[in-house]
């Protein structure tokens, strides 16, 4: 394997500079900034960034003015992160999303040599990449997106996709795959939100067509370190407290879309819901803060399930009310606790490692003890 494209920080590293604190309150600060820039869409944001915490995928549909891709763009100049745009049709070509390939001829002792390079650009070297009209993009297309997507990787080259959103508009929507819907973390309706109710929306978009002011100066909110160490805290919160809850939903979802339960629906509920915990300034989830779990309605809509319906099962799950929901096959319920658990583990076992390490490299520096090391290393001497 060859080494990665871009230099990330070392994740140790990245959790020493920016403590979860910090890094909640900046998340909350930058949804409220984007929040200001696109009016109306408070809610398609929240799951946004929910997304990008937990360095997934989303799905878009929605009629063409209604900010989802706009909102990605802005989104990527309030923390740094590096977005790529790309139209798809029918005709469209792998290279024409990495970067095509380098083709060098050359000569040794009468012999001709030729070495290929791949440029790795376009979607290998982003953070956010947005598709538009992903559906009219060919097999071969689609199958060297899922490797980029999903593995996160090219030609054994690590790349530094953080999310990727796909759009389109909704009539188009039955045309994508399944497959591809699958892996997507959720699925949202974007619709214009902008009505004559709204008065604090529609005063502020006839206010800046008064005054001729079309853009707004848009000033970083976070660095790219520091949303990327959100992404690194966010794996860190747990679930403990909301496996049977968690378990229900996803077991619901399955039986009302007549459905099996998959291992990566179960990953993705996960980590949507890890990340809207750390959204609301938690480091871990609990049935006391039902908002917690609000976030998995969007994932509904993947197996056919409108919002509303979904948000009908998780209310009813959390308040205990509804006994039907309540007869699932227990051995459904089991496993997706047991995947639930099963990653909550992972996260725990990294984070002991990690810790163990740190604490060797504090025995073995010499520095004093309560004191900033005097060796190079970041932080005060713990051990």
């Amino acid at each position: 394997t060859q080494q990665p494209l871009f230099d990330e920080p070392e994740t140790d590293l990245l959790l020493r500079r920016h403590d979860s604190d910090d890094c909640q309150r900046k998340i909350v600060k930058l949804g409220k900034a984007l929040k200001d820039m696109i009016l109306g869409q408070s809610e398609m944001i929240d799951l946004q960034l929910a997304t990008i915490l937990a360095r997934g995928g989303l799905i878009l549909q929605g009629e063409p003015g209604v900010a989802k891709s706009d909102s990605i763009f802005r989104l990527s100049k309030l923390t740094g992160l590096r977005p790529f745009k790309f139209e798809f049709n029918r005709d469209t070509m792998v290279q024409e999303l990495t970067g095509g390939v380098s083709i060098r001829k050359e000569k040794f002792d009468g012999v001709e040599k030729i070495d290929f390079e791949y440029l790795m650009k376009g979607v290998l070297a982003c953070d956010l990449f947005i598709g538009n009209e992903v559906q009219e993009a060919g097999s071969g297309v689609m199958q060297a997106l899922r490797q980029v997507t999903e593995e996160r990787e090219w030609q054994g080259r690590k790349i530094p996709l953080k999310s990727y959103f796909y759009t389109m508009n909704p009539s188009q929507f039955k045309n994508f795959k399944s497959a591809d819907v699958d892996r997507a973390f959720g699925v949202y309706n974007v619709v214009s939100n902008i009505t004559r109710e709204n008065d604090d929306a529609v005063e502020a978009i006839m206010r800046m067509a008064d005054t001729g002011v079309k853009e707004q100066t848009i000033e970083p909110v976070m660095t790219r370190q520091e949303i990327i160490a959100s992404m690194e805290w966010t794996k860190k919160v747990t679930l403990n407290d909301v496996y049977d809850e968690l378990g229900l939903i996803i077991g619901s979802f399955a039986k009302v879309a007549k459905r099996e339960v998959t291992e990566r629906f179960i990953v993705q509920s996960v980590k949507l819901v890890k990340a809207n915990t750390f959204m609301r300034g938690r480091m871990s989830a609990h049935i006391s803060n039902p908002t917690d779990l609000d976030i998995l309605e969007h994932t509904g809509l993947k197996y056919g399930i409108e919002p509303s319906k979904a948000k009908g099962i998780i209310e009813a799950i959390v308040n205990n009310d509804d006994k039907e929901l309540q007869t699932l096959d227990q051995k459904v319920i089991d496993y997706i606790k047991s995947k639930t658990q099963e990653e909550d583990e992972k996260v725990a076992k990294v984070n002991k490692s990690s810790t163990e390490e740190n604490d060797k490299d504090d025995k073995d520096c010499g520095c004093e003890v309560g004191n900033e090391h005097e060796c190079g290393r970041e932080g005060i001497k713990r051990v």
